[in-house]
């Protein structure tokens, strides 16, 4: 339970980059998934330029011990939680739940994040198969 999948790319945007992470932690959530996210974050920490980790982190984000304890960690490692305000959408639809996460790290603040303009997808193909039973996070960041 201690593996985590997760791939990395730097990207180059003209002449700055940022450490792009997509990940899936474990599937049965709870305490595994917290030490899988402690792990990838004390990997990442020492990335020298604004990261963004998104992914299944199979935590249960609606309940609050859990969301606590999720915002701990990100606290931490001095990431920001993207995340819109007001009602929490939940990721996985079928049960309810948001498991999904973007982070984000600027330590140079070369991006903005707009968090009022968030939105979510349902991953179809071109003939309208769902591929996914997540929704897609979509946003937008912003050149300082």
């Amino acid at each position: 339970t201690k593996f985590i999948f997760y791939d990395t790319d730097n990207i180059d945007i003209g002449l700055r980059s940022l450490w792009f992470i997509s990940t899936h932690l474990t599937k049965h959530g709870g305490e595994d998934a917290f030490i899988q996210l402690k792990e990838l974050m004390e990997q990442v920490k020492s990335y020298s330029y604004p990261t963004i980790i998104c992914g299944d982190f199979n935590i249960d984000y609606n309940d609050e011990t859990v969301q606590n304890e999720l915002n701990n960690i990100i606290n931490e490692y001095m990431f920001e939680n993207i995340i819109e305000s007001g009602q929490i959408i939940a990721t996985h639809p079928s049960s309810g739940k948001r498991l999904d996460f973007c982070l984000f790290k600027d330590d140079r603040n070369w991006f903005d994040i707009d968090l009022n303009n968030i939105r979510y997808i349902e991953p179809r193909a071109h003939d309208g198969t769902l591929f996914s039973d997540h929704l897609g996070m979509v946003f937008t960041l912003n050149f300082q």
